[in-house]
């Protein structure tokens, strides 16, 4: 888990993105475009991700996939750590 403070990274399709942990929220909820509430562990950073993509530690390992961003504060976004575990056996 990362904590607040730490640096971490975003890898898209022709983009590289650097930032700060900013927060650690449990508990965190949200909706996809598909209407179902979901819970988890999330990390709040300021570096920006596409929705599915990934968060990287400076050690290069996924710490979170991000699940959504902030629609009141511009420039905040959300990465599930539960994600992880759940994404990449697929």
């Amino acid at each position: 888990m990362p904590h607040i403070g730490q640096d971490v990274f975003t890898i898209g399709h022709r983009s590289f993105g650097q930032g700060v942990v900013s927060q650690i929220r449990p508990d965190y909820e949200w909706r996809y475009q598909d209407g179902i509430t979901r819970s988890a562990t999330t990390i709040q950073t300021q570096t920006p991700i596409n929705p599915g993509g990934p968060l990287l530690n400076d050690e290069g390992a996924v710490v979170g996939i991000l699940v959504g961003s902030a629609t009141e504060t511009a420039g905040v976004y959300f990465a599930a750590v539960q994600h992880v575990r759940e994404v990449l056996p697929r």
